[in-house]
């Protein structure tokens, strides 16, 4: 069985199958990688997706990633694991790894090899050590030997460190050998070194002999559990300051000057180590003076020059030093004496400026209609006449440029002022969330030690839209009308007038314009500031009615827009002309008697001045005379005829008015 198991570091859970290995598109070995999708590989008869490495059982891998496999067979086999991840029930995400596999027929391992250690004192090769315990001045290498009942085996040895990191190879006299026979021994030593590898508690190494077993080595492991007694050491010791830890008080601009004296008795070198405790000494220019360095002794000075002007004391003026001093012995073991010194730096005293607005310190908040000016007086004063003030003014979460804002105040002492000016505009209202927009501004003073004084002060302003009222929009001077009519063939002119009393700039247009096309009328949009007009003009015609000559409803809508500040309004009409036909009245006198003689001059000719006019529906198409033998003897197709009877004489005559669908007859008299 092996483990063949990813790892998430999202905690996502995963699932493994066992996934079609993929081919190379190329017979190089080492091919271009190319992107998906790749082919799979062509299977040998009897191996397949399902059986990829013969067995009993066959390769499985189950959902923990588990492979277990019993190999029939011997070869180079190729399989490969998907790994599928999943979060919160839904996948996210798959990896494919493609392995190879070499099974071979291995014969019988034989036995472990045997790894014995001399006893101390004795001849005796065994198994097992107590601790050893070694003072200085014993011997500290010791005989081993490695037997194997099998024989011909080549035998490889390694020692490890189990209880501390270190490379110790070096304490084998060889590293490998071979034996022969099942009688023959291997004879190594191990020596160790005069210095332990560990101070204060025993040392523990493993001694490991492997043979050269198919598929894999037999071992045997012998530990050796070790205390070593170092040779004899004295540690130094701090004679100056005699205290173990000082705690020391100075004002800014101070000298500090501390002196060390570190001792050892058994003349080592001495070796010094400084520590800033949670703050780097060079950055605070603390200077270490030796003034004596030698065998068993060191002689140094603490040196400090408190100025703040140099050093940052604003950011720390709490200190913590350490000073650690070790001697070097022979096995350079831990023998160090330290000393704490805590250093506190008074600072100046220093009074921190005072910000305001229009003379308040607190914060404000502000309503400002879009349109309208704004100005502030920022100022910062300072209680410390020598302090140099730096005021600045910053938007929280937008540019005070992009938006207009001016404000740029000059750094000079105990008092600063500036005055904030804004001329806003309407877009304002668009571009931060709810209009509102927060102006941060900071007064800091730069004393001798550049304390952190700022003070700070916000100017919250929220921008509103001015008043608005919409516009007026007229037809025909009224604002009421909704209909009109107008008889086909006649010219429509409908007058638009459009007010804004709030002096906005307006436009005006008609909505569904594309009527305007279909009927043949004109209408151009306007604009303009306050007050505008235009027309709409239409020469209505017979095609403007409906089927059958009936009435036609055309509605038309206009809008009239203001373009105020944020809140646009607008005032909206719609007009329905009705285009109908012309009425005809065939209720009419017509004369049945005229006189064309010389003598009166009146009555000469027959006509009929009330003859209906035409519409679309019915038109005149002509006045046919007949005598009473029904022979014709006038016609016209003028609606305005005159008959004057020449050449016909006294007698009853018959006419046909004909119109479009109609035909009026009746009787006219001729008398002379």
């Amino acid at each position: 069985m092996w483990i063949s198991r990813g790892f998430d570091p999202d905690g996502d859970s995963s699932v493994y199958s066992l996934n079609p290995p993929l081919n190379s598109s190329q017979y190089d070995p080492l091919p271009i990688p190319t992107p998906a999708p790749h082919n799979k590989v062509t299977w040998k008869p009897g191996i397949s997706d399902s059986y990829q490495i013969p067995g009993d059982p066959t390769l499985t891998i189950n959902g923990n990633g588990f492979l277990t496999v019993v190999p029939s067979e011997e070869g180079l086999f190729v399989f490969s694991v998907k790994c599928e991840e999943f979060r919160n029930g839904i996948k996210i995400g798959e990896v494919l790894r493609d392995f190879q596999l070499f099974v071979i027929d291995c014969p019988d391992p034989g036995n472990n090899p045997e790894l014995q250690v001399k006893a101390p004192a004795t001849e005796i090769f065994i198994s097992q050590l107590d601790t050893i315990r070694l003072a200085v001045g014993d011997d500290r290498c010791f005989d081993f030997r490695v037997k194997d009942k099998d024989g011909g085996e080549t035998i490889r040895l390694r020692a490890e460190a189990v209880n501390f990191k270190e490379n110790i190879q070096s304490i084998l006299s060889t590293s490998i050998g071979f034996l022969p026979g099942s009688d023959d021994t291997l004879g190594i030593q191990v020596c160790l070194p005069e210095c332990p590898y560990l101070q204060d508690e025993p040392y523990i190494i493993d001694i490991i002999a492997e043979d050269n077993t198919c598929p894999l080595p037999l071992m045997d492991t012998l530990r050796l559990i070790v205390v070593v007694e170092p040779p004899p050491n004295k540690p130094p010791v701090f004679t100056l300051p005699q205290q173990q830890e000082l705690f020391l008080s100075f004002f800014e601009g101070d000298t500090i000057n501390v002196e060390f004296l570190a001792e050892d008795p058994d003349d080592d070198k001495l070796l010094l180590e400084i520590e800033g405790v949670e703050f780097d000494p060079e950055v605070f220019g603390i200077v270490i003076d030796t003034i004596e360095d030698s065998s068993g002794k060191m002689n140094f000075r603490l040196w400090w020059d408190t100025d703040c002007k140099k050093y940052p004391f604003a950011m720390q003026n709490d200190f913590q030093l350490k000073f650690y001093v070790e001697d070097a012995d022979l096995c350079m073991l831990d023998n160090r004496d330290s000393v704490i010194v805590n250093i506190h730096v008074e600072l100046p005293d220093n009074n921190a400026p005072v910000l305001t607005a229009n003379g308040k310190p607190e914060d404000t908040e502000l309503i400002l209609v879009a349109g309208g000016n704004l100005s502030i007086d920022i100022k910062a004063t300072d209680a410390d006449s020598n302090d140099l003030i730096t005021l600045i003014g910053s938007g929280i979460g937008f540019s005070t440029e992009e938006v207009g804002i001016s404000f740029e105040a000059i750094p000079g002492k105990q008092e600063v002022r500036a005055m904030l000016n804004w001329n806003t505009y309407c877009d304002l209202l668009t571009q931060s969330v709810d209009g509102t927009y927060e102006l941060m501004f900071i007064a800091e003073d730069a004393d001798k030690c550049k304390i952190p004084n700022a003070d700070t002060l916000r100017l919250k302003v929220t921008i509103i839209p001015p008043d608005n009222t919409a516009p007026e929009l007229l037809i025909n001077n009224e604002s009421n009308i909704d209909t009109l009519w107008v008889t086909a063939g006649d010219q429509l002119d409908l007058n638009l007038t459009g007010f804004d009393s709030d002096g906005d700039s307006i436009a005006l247009k008609m909505i569904n314009s594309s009527l305007l096309d279909e009927i043949g009328a004109l209408f151009n949009n306007k604009s303009g500031v306050g007050s505008i007009s235009g027309n709409l003009d239409w020469q209505t015609d017979c095609a403007d009615l409906a089927a059958g000559f009936q009435a036609a409803f055309y509605t038309f809508t206009f809008i009239l827009q203001d373009f105020a500040c944020a809140v646009p309004k607008n005032d909206m009409r719609e007009i329905t002309v009705v285009v109908k036909d012309r009425t005809l009245d065939f209720d009419f006198f017509v004369p049945n008697v005229f006189t064309p003689n010389q003598q009166d001059r009146i009555n000469e000719t027959y006509m009929v001045p009330d003859l209906p006019a035409n519409n679309c529906e019915k038109q005149f198409n002509y006045v046919i005379i007949y005598n009473r033998w029904g022979k014709e003897v006038f016609r016209s197709e003028d609606i305005n005829f005159q008959w004057t009877g020449e050449g016909h004489s006294t007698g009853v005559y018959y006419y046909i008015l004909s119109y479009t669908g109609l035909d009026i007859k009746g009787t006219v008299s001729l008398l002379r």
